[in-house]
């Protein structure tokens, strides 16, 4: 166990508890969250619980102690909440329902931060996968784009930020003649919820063209609305390459009938 607060014992005081152990013996909290129960020394320097940590006491002046173990929505255990006092005693009804409300108190912040952490924790892997997929992340909401991911910059030439705020700064760059059939095929996607992949070139800053494969995916999001999740891939040397392969086939064809023409000229 690790201490989160306890500005009533001191600095010194939280370093030596800092870490204690989990297990039948362990003192009060140790114990509380071992057993999953509330545990109560009347005197700390006569109870089993804490009969290997007696300095503990002696050092900080206290007698009692009694601890509420913090649940946890699945029935674990998520720390203790715990309160010492300088007499031997034991808590009245009225402290022990103190104590439980504190804990119950405490649980609810802990889950929330622990909710907090996790959600950071799974934005940070998605920050992670994002920036070494060979491609564009996106999703957007009829009519605003909600997301970009920062690797869009390398195939528009625009930053996330700038998309997010204007995304007719990317539509500009899109050529009037695909523009509009893009547009079209989007909006029918989401019409039909059905997915849609469509091929489209984007002006670069350099003035050269950059290809591009759009899948997108739209859902309903249980307001009423739809978002598009969608995935935007570079796919300029594939097309590039489609290209060559169709002039050389050309250039093949055009050998082929001038050789044609010769036989019969012969």
């Amino acid at each position: 166990l690790y201490g989160c607060v306890a500005p009533g014992m001191g600095t010194k005081f939280a370093a030596a508890v800092e870490g204690i152990a989990v297990g039948p013996v362990a003192g009060c909290c140790g114990t509380a969250a071992f057993r999953r129960e509330r545990v109560i020394a009347r005197d700390v320097l006569s109870d089993p619980l804490w009969s290997h940590a007696q300095h503990i006491p002696r050092d900080f002046d206290f007698r009692s102690c009694w601890s509420e173990p913090v649940p946890g929505p699945a029935g674990e255990v998520l720390g203790t909440f715990a309160l010492y006092r300088r007499e031997v005693a034991e808590p009245n009804g009225r402290e022990i329902a103190i104590v439980a409300e504190f804990a119950d108190l405490a649980s609810v912040a802990l889950q929330k931060e622990l909710r907090r952490g996790e959600r950071l924790e799974t934005e940070r892997q998605l920050a992670s996968l994002m920036q070494n997929i060979p491609g564009v992340v996106l999703q957007w909401r009829l009519p605003p784009v909600r997301f970009v991911s920062e690797s869009v910059v390398e195939m528009t030439g625009l930053t996330a930020e700038t998309i997010i705020q204007d995304p007719r700064t990317l539509l500009r760059r899109v050529p009037r003649t695909e523009l509009r059939p893009l547009i079209a095929a989007l909006r029918e996607s989401a019409a039909s919820l059905k997915p849609v992949r469509l091929d489209f070139s984007i002006r670069q800053n350099d003035g050269g063209r950059k290809w591009v494969r759009l899948v997108s995916r739209p859902r309903e999001d249980g307001l009423g609305g739809v978002i598009c999740d969608a995935l935007g891939l570079d796919i300029t040397d594939r097309q590039q390459a489609e290209a060559r392969l169709q002039e050389s086939r050309a250039e093949l064809n055009d050998r082929v009938i001038e050789l044609h023409r010769t036989k019969a000229r012969l």
